[in-house]
């Protein structure tokens, strides 16, 4: 799912093409540099946050509970970009928070 999700969003700003060469299929990511580094970044962001708060949490409530406090933590956290960057909104905090 979060596949096609950078796909829908990277594939209209221009920031890969796909082409065949002689019967071998290939996908380009853009040549920027600045670029693949903010993706990578963002990529990072869920996982270094939610470990972190999930290792805190473990200390004071059981697994599955802090489980789900990081997932509900990490959709408010972006309740702010789901509702003005995105028609999408409330399906944009869903996914967040369906990542647990």
């Amino acid at each position: 799912m979060g596949f096609i999700l950078m796909r829908d969003a990277m594939t209209p700003a221009g920031l890969w093409e796909f082409g065949i060469t002689e019967n071998t299929m290939w996908l380009r990511f853009i040549d920027s540099g600045f670029i693949l580094l903010v993706l990578a970044v963002t990529s990072l962001e869920e996982v270094v946050f939610r470990n972190m708060f999930q290792e805190h949490m473990h200390k004071f409530v059981k697994p599955l509970h802090a489980i789900v406090l990081s997932g509900l933590l990490f959709a408010v956290g972006h309740t702010f970009l789901a509702i003005t960057v995105t028609d999408l909104g409330f399906l944009v905090l869903l996914f967040t928070l369906w990542k647990v």
